[in-house]
């Protein structure tokens, strides 16, 4: 038992290990930082493109080892009954027997190389364009985090703003019943006010379904279970507002954006390849000239070595040696007696051994005009690939010039809304004090109390806004995307 012990306990320890390196532990406090990098990891698009950016690398293995001279070696076993060509002696035989042939060829490419060469280079642009597109995948699946992570602290601080309201409104309908019993305030009022609560509450169910369907959407993104805790925190919006991107010039962005892109990069990696490939069509239709060896033995239960077992002697019919006395004595003659078997198959296989060297040169005359149409698909598909490039960056630099313009009117909208939401509130400060002074009635306080929720929540929407513009930019410019 002892000797079973120690391998039984290294076994569960290394289960053990095993398991603390494979499950993860998800944090509960989610920032953007770690939403960023987490779905970098995990996100289904990014580990489609690796499994892609896989196969490219084996596709440049396999062109590349195609260089090498071509080995075979190949073996047969037959039976044969009847008439046949025995494949090991070439000579026709009516008995059965049985066979072994060994073959092996070698070939080695010495002129031709071009469509080969091409196809590695090819094939080498092909995964640095699929390398690019990964980047692009885990650009794009950081970028879509990020959304979907403002969308949760825009929820989630609408959610706060509602719960503040029903707050405020439940204190106010607990002074305004103290105000109507001593007289101050009309029923009236307290029923306005009751019926202000009511809406300020379905407002905050509402806010609440937002909330949980913004985390539902981000975990799928990140591939989390359902049931994983997703807690945020909302930054500090005036911390972020950043005066000098007024300042940046949008060719600028865009420069730094071509350089860094994926998708810009693959085009460029895919124009390459599409080249490569035109070169490569092109060189199929040139000769190519290979080296050839072969080498081969066989064995066969038909090849036969005969051995003398004895002789016999039998006296030829009416033949006699006439002897210098007058006799005659009869002539005999010696036959050996024979015994066949199969020869040896270590002799069969030296005694059979055969090599053959050539050379084969092919030259592509005529092919049903299929060499021709490939070089023109393969140029088709350059143009095509060009236009694909120009496109990219056309696209690109319409999308920054975009980003820039709305980053700067997000900016100048939240510094208006705050400025709005700060008068607003001074204003209900001051209903409020009029409301309980008698100065107002119900009515004129809650159209101002409104417009105060009114104006947090275009508040609330235009810091977020701003928020995502200004981390778009950032986004093209290759900067950390932090909150």
């Amino acid at each position: 038992m002892k000797r079973y012990l120690l391998p039984a306990l290294l076994l569960l320890l290394a289960i053990g290990t095993l398991h603390a390196q494979t499950s993860e532990p998800l944090p509960a406090d989610w920032t953007l930082q770690t939403t960023i990098s987490y779905a970098r990891m995990h996100n289904l698009d990014v580990r489609q493109q690796e499994v892609a950016t896989r196969g490219a690398k084996y596709f440049l293995r396999q062109s590349q080892l195609g260089q090498i001279p071509h080995l075979s070696f190949n073996t047969n076993y037959g039976q044969s009954f009847g008439t046949n060509i025995d494949p090991a002696t070439n000579a026709y035989t009516k008995s059965s027997y049985s066979y072994f042939t060994f073959t092996g060829t070698a070939s080695v490419l010495v002129y031709g190389w071009m469509q080969q060469r091409n196809t590695i280079l090819k094939n080498k642009a092909s995964l640095k364009a699929s390398e690019a597109d990964l980047a692009q995948a885990k650009d794009e699946a950081t970028w879509t985090v990020t959304v979907a992570f403002l969308r949760v602290l825009l929820n989630w601080e609408q959610m706060k703003i509602n719960e503040r309201q029903v707050q405020t409104t439940q204190a106010q309908i607990g002074q305004a019943t103290k105000f109507v019993k001593a007289g101050v305030l009309p029923d009236l009022s307290l029923a306005q006010l009751q019926a202000q609560l009511a809406g300020d509450s379905a407002q905050l169910i509402k806010s609440n379904s937002e909330v949980a369907a913004a985390i539902v959407d981000i975990k799928a993104l990140l591939s989390l279970p359902q049931s994983a805790a997703f807690n945020v925190t909302p930054p500090d919006a005036d911390a972020l507002v950043r005066e000098d991107i007024s300042l940046a010039d949008p060719e600028t962005i865009y420069a730094v954006a071509e350089k860094r892109m994926g998708s810009v990069i693959s085009a460029g990696y895919k124009l390459e390849a599409a080249r490569r490939g035109l070169a490569a069509a092109k060189g199929a239709n040139l000769p190519q000239l290979t080296m050839n060896a072969s080498i081969g033995t066989a064995y066969s239960t038909s090849v036969l070595n005969r051995t003398v077992d004895g002789y016999t002697d039998a006296q030829v019919a009416n033949t006699y040696v006439t002897n210098p006395d007058g006799t005659r004595m009869p002539i005999y003659t010696r036959t050996p007696l024979y015994s066949q078997q199969t020869a040896p198959f270590n002799d069969q296989v030296r005694d059979l051994f055969r090599n053959t060297y050539f050379a084969n040169l092919t030259l592509p005359l005529f092919n049903g005009w299929s060499g021709s149409y490939n070089v023109r698909a393969a140029k088709l598909a350059l143009e095509e690939q060009q236009l694909a490039q120009d496109q990219v960056r056309q696209n690109l630099r319409q999308e920054v010039y975009k980003a820039h313009n709305d980053a700067r009117n997000a900016i100048q909208t939240y510094v208006a809304a705050k400025r709005a939401t700060q008068a607003t509130a001074r204003a209900l400060s001051y209903a409020q004090a009029r409301l309980f002074a008698g100065m107002t009635n119900v009515t004129d306080y809650l159209s101002i109390f409104n417009t105060t929720y009114i104006s947090q929540s275009r508040l609330l929407s235009a810091k977020y806004d701003m928020f995502f513009k200004m981390k778009l930019v950032d986004f093209y410019m290759g900067r950390e995307l932090i909150l």
